[in-house]
């Protein structure tokens, strides 16, 4: 991994790039990385986000990814463009708690709680794996909430040559 790591960070150097590095989902890649010699931990300044440390005086950050694991090696102010956009409202009590997030928190009626069970059977499963009655879950989805927080936003890569993602799938 860290051949490949390297190999990325030179050709980026070389191009005039200013990469950081973003290890997703894979403790065994954060393992290596914070195992090398050239690694070292660096404390960031309060109100920037928080880095493992630096690899090669580049930032090192591993932040929260549900995806497939993957390392990325990117100049992020080259690689493309953040466009935020105000979010649809989609239900009635929704708020907009900014320009960028609207928000909305509503309880499970028993329509919405039927409906819930239609789109999603699997709810109906106990921790042990055999199914409930429906009336246990109606009555369990009725003491909850639906909350719902949306941001609407893409990320335009404008130049695919500024970074690097890669694989760490086996």
């Amino acid at each position: 991994m860290l051949d490949i790591l390297n190999a990325a960070l030179d050709r980026l150097e070389t191009s005039g790039f200013d990469p950081v590095i973003f290890i997703l989902k894979s403790w065994s890649a954060s393992r290596i990385l914070e195992s090398s010699k050239d690694f070292r931990r660096h404390d960031t300044e309060p109100g920037k986000p928080k880095a493992l440390g630096l690899y090669r005086n580049k930032p090192a950050f591993s932040p929260h990814y549900r995806g497939s694991p993957i390392v990325v090696v990117a100049d992020m102010k080259k690689l493309g463009t953040w466009l935020q956009y105000k979010p649809k409202q989609v239900f009635e009590e929704e708020q907009y708690i900014s320009e960028e997030f609207s928000f909305s928190i509503k309880p499970f009626t028993r329509e919405s709680a039927l409906e819930l069970i239609r789109k999603q059977p699997d709810i109906m499963k106990g921790k042990d794996g055999d199914i409930r009655q429906e009336e246990e879950v109606l009555i369990e989805l009725q003491q909850r909430v639906h909350v719902r927080l949306v941001e609407q936003f893409e990320f335009e890569i404008t130049d695919n040559k500024a970074g690097y993602k890669i694989s760490m799938q086996r």
